[in-house]
């Protein structure tokens, strides 16, 4: 359930990124409407979505190929390595968990498969099997 104050916050990140706050915006949409329980949590350069622990975090990405103005940084960990074109980056920070790391640039990339992953990584979270770290 989202707290206001943090989607005033959350708009915040995006002052400057009109583009990129659309992303999110759509993004947040669908979470809460599959997990309509998660709750936000904004940092400085990151919001978590939090369902009791972290299972997505956004950011904006910097500047540079790949990584336009408008784009989303999406991370979230997994019990196993994807391989994926669509994946920039895959950290192996723990033996049993991998952060996966996704740029999005446009509305049709926040699509099922990535959903898919998402909903893999929340049933993790849930059931308390990635360990510490992720939330």
């Amino acid at each position: 359930m989202e707290n206001p104050a943090a989607g005033a916050q959350a708009a915040l990140l995006f002052a400057n990124d009109p583009d990129a706050f659309a992303l999110f915006a759509l993004l947040k949409s669908r979470l809460l409407a599959a997990w309509p329980e998660s709750g936000l949590k904004v940092q400085k350069t990151q919001i978590t979505f939090l369902d009791p622990r972290g299972y997505c975090f956004v950011w904006l990405p910097r500047r540079g190929p790949g990584r336009p103005r408008g784009s989303l940084g999406i991370s979230f960990g997994l019990g196993y390595e994807l391989h994926s074109p669509r994946l920039f980056q895959v950290a192996h920070p723990t033996p049993r968990r991998w952060t996966h790391h996704v740029i999005v640039t446009k509305p049709e990339e926040l699509d099922g498969e990535l959903m898919d992953w998402l909903s893999q990584a929340h049933a993790l979270m849930r059931a308390g099997r990635l360990g510490p770290g992720m939330g």
